[in-house]
C-alpha cells in the first residue's frame, strides 16, 4: 500500500524501448570483460608476454627521446660554435652527456631495434653513410640484437665462422691463433694446452698481486701529490696514465713470465698490444695510419717474445717456478706435449697478451666510468671493498661492465644459408658470406631474457651476460680479468673520496684509440 503523495519507483523507469538500446552492450561488456581478464592472468603468468608489450613500449620511448634530443642537440651545437665567447661543443658530446654516458645513446638505439626490427640488413643505411668494411671479405651485413639470436649466432659454429684469420696469421708471421681457428684438431689442441696453463687457480693469487701493487702504486701517487704537507686535501690525477695502464702490464707480465728492458716504462709495449688488438678485432674500415703502425708493432712483439722464451729456456730447472704461465709452457716442452714447440709458445703468448694487456686496462676504465655515473652503484662496490668482499665487488665489475662492455659485438661470417630465429616473427634469413654483427652489447638489455635489465643488480645469473663470448670461443682467460679488473681497482675504491675531477677531464678521453687513454678523478690524501 503506497502512502499518500508518494509515485511508486516503477513509474520513473524508461520505457521499454529506451532499455532495449542497452541490451546489445550489456551483453558485449560480459566477454569484454572476460577476455581482459584473461589476457591479464596471461600476461602475469607469461613474463615473455608481459616483456614483449615492455620493449615495444620501450623502443617507442627511445625513439620519441632521440626526436626530441637530436634536433636539440643540433641547435645546441651550433649555437656553441657561433654564440661569441662560449665552449663549443659537438652533437655528440651532447646526447652522450644528456643519455648518461658513452654508451647511452648506442643502448637507445639497441632499445629501438630490439623492439621492432631486432634482425635486419643495414647494407644500405651503411652504404648513405659511406661506412664499408673492408677488413675482411664479405657480401653483406645483418645486425643482431636479441638475446636468444645472439646466442643462437654465437653457438652455431657449423654457419657461423669466425673471420680474424688472416690478420692473425699476419701478426704472428704466418700462424693462426685460437681465437681465428674453427672447431678443428689444432683447436682442440691448443686450447687444451693453454688451459693447462692458464689455470683457474690461479685466480686469487692474481686478484691479490694486482691488489698489493695497485695500492702500493695509489699510495706513492697520493705520497707525491701530498708533497710537505701534512693537510689531506682533495687532489686530482689521471687515473688511466698514471694507475691502470701500468699496473695492468705489470700484473700481466708477472703472471706471463715475461720481462720488459725497462719495467718503469712499458707504454711502447701497451701501445703494440692497443694497435694488434684494434687490427684483428675492431679496424674493420681499414685505417691507414693503424695499417702503417701494424708491421714494426708485430715484429717488435714477436722478436720480443722470443728472447723471453730463448731467456727462460736457459736457465736451469730449479731457477723456474710454477707460478707463471712461460715456465709452465717450457715444462709442457721438455715432457714432448704436441703443440708446445718454441714457436707455438710464442704464437700462443701474442694472442694472449694481444686479447688481454689493453682489454683489461680499458675494462678496468669502463667500469670505473660506470660507477662514477651510478652513485647507487658506486656506494655498492665501495662498500665490497672497503668490507673486503671480494665476490660481491666482482660481481659488481660485472654488472657494471654490462652498461659499458669491453667487446658490444661479435662478428661472424656465414659459411652457408642459415635462418636465425627460426619459427619467430623475427627469424632472419642470412645468405652465405654475410657479416654477422651479434651485437652483445644489445643483448645484455633485451628484458624478454634479461630481469630488469635497466637496474644495476649484483644477484645476475652469469648467462646473462656475454663478456666473455660464448660457445667455442669463450675466452680461456676469463678468470684472469674477472680477478684482476676488481684487484686494480679495490685499493681506489677503498678511498674516502672518489668522484670525477672536473669538467671534460673527468669523462672518458680515448684520443684517436679505441681504448681509454685518459680519465682524470677526484680523491683524497
Amino acid at each position: 500500500m503506497n502512502h499518500p503523495g508518494m509515485t511508486p519507483f516503477w513509474r520513473d523507469l524508461p520505457p521499454l524501448a529506451d532499455i532495449s538500446r542497452w541490451i546489445p552492450a550489456a551483453i558485449l561488456l560480459v566477454p569484454s570483460l572476460l577476455l581482459a581478464w584473461l589476457l591479464l592472468r596471461t600476461l602475469r603468468n607469461t613474463p615473455q608476454g608481459l616483456s614483449f608489450i615492455l620493449s615495444w613500449a620501450e623502443g617507442l620511448g627511445s625513439l620519441l627521446w632521440l626526436l626530441i634530443h637530436g634536433p636539440a642537440a643540433i641547435f645546441t651545437s651550433w649555437i656553441s660554435q657561433h654564440w661569441p665567447g662560449s665552449v663549443p661543443v659537438s652533437v655528440a658530446e651532447l646526447l652522450t652527456r644528456w643519455s648518461g654516458g658513452e654508451s647511452g645513446v648506442l643502448q637507445r638505439l639497441f632499445t629501438i631495434t630490439r623492439a621492432f626490427v631486432p634482425n635486419f640488413s643495414p647494407d644500405s643505411l651503411l652504404k648513405l653513410l659511406n661506412i664499408n668494411f673492408s677488413a675482411y671479405p664479405h657480401d653483406g651485413v645483418v645486425f643482431v640484437t636479441r638475446f636468444q639470436d645472439v646466442r643462437e649466432v654465437a653457438a652455431r659454429d657449423d654457419a657461423f665462422e669466425v673471420m680474424y684469420e688472416p690478420r692473425m696469421r699476419y701478426v704472428t708471421g704466418g700462424e693462426n691463433f685460437l681465437l681465428g681457428m674453427a672447431n678443428t684438431p689444432q683447436y682442440t689442441r691448443d686450447i687444451s694446452n693453454m688451459r693447462l696453463v692458464f689455470r683457474r687457480e690461479d685466480k686469487d693469487t692474481i686478484r691479490s698481486l694486482s691488489e698489493s701493487r695497485s695500492r702500493k702504486k695509489l699510495e706513492k701517487i697520493i705520497e707525491d701529490a701530498m708533497g710537505e704537507s701534512e693537510v689531506h686535501e682533495p687532489f686530482c690525477f689521471d687515473v688511466a696514465e698514471r694507475l691502470i695502464w701500468p699496473l695492468t702490464a705489470d700484473v700481466a707480465l708477472t703472471y706471463f713470465g715475461l720481462t720488459w728492458p725497462d719495467p718503469t716504462d712499458r707504454s711502447e709495449l701497451m701501445q703494440w698490444q692497443s694497435d694488434l688488438f684494434e687490427y684483428i678485432f675492431t679496424d674493420l674500415k681499414e685505417s691507414p695510419d693503424l695499417k702503417a703502425r701494424i708491421p714494426r708493432a708485430a715484429q717488435r712483439t714477436r722478436k720480443w717474445i722470443d728472447q723471453c722464451i730463448s731467456s727462460r729456456r736457459d736457465l736451469a730447472e730449479s731457477q723456474r717456478n710454477d707460478d707463471n704461465v712461460l715456465d709452465r709452457c717450457l715444462r709442457l716442452k721438455a715432457s714432448g706435449t704436441p703443440g708446445m714447440e718454441d714457436l707455438d709458445i710464442r704464437n700462443n703468448l701474442i694472442g694472449f697478451l694481444v686479447g688481454a694487456l689493453a682489454p683489461i686496462a680499458n675494462g678496468s676504465l669502463q667500469v670505473l666510468d660506470v660507477l662514477l655515473h651510478k652513485p647507487e652503484a658506486l656506494a655498492q662496490a665501495r662498500r665490497a671493498a672497503i668490507e673486503n668482499r671480494d665476490e660481491l665487488l666482482e660481481r659488481c665489475v660485472m654488472e657494471a661492465l654490462r652498461f659499458h662492455p669491453n667487446d658490444p659485438v661479435l662478428y661472424r661470417r656465414a659459411v652457408r644459408d642459415a635462418t636465425i630465429a627460426e619459427g619467430t616473427w623475427r627469424a632472419q634469413h642470412i645468405r652465405r658470406n654475410t657479416m654477422v654483427f651479434a651485437w652483445t652489447a644489445s643483448a645484455m638489455f633485451d628484458r624478454t631474457a634479461v630481469r630488469q635489465p635497466n637496474l644495476f643488480r649484483t644477484d645476475r645469473p652469469a648467462d646473462e651476460y656475454f663478456h666473455f663470448g660464448f660457445g667455442q670461443h669463450t675466452c680461456a682467460g676469463i678468470f684472469l680479468t674477472k680477478a684482476m679488473i676488481p684487484g686494480l681497482l679495490k685499493p681506489l675504491l677503498q678511498q674516502p673520496i672518489l668522484k670525477r675531477a672536473p669538467g671534460k677531464d673527468g669523462q672518458i678521453n680515448r684520443g684517436e684509440s679505441h681504448f681509454v687513454q685518459h680519465l682524470w678523478i677526484e680523491t683524497r690524501c
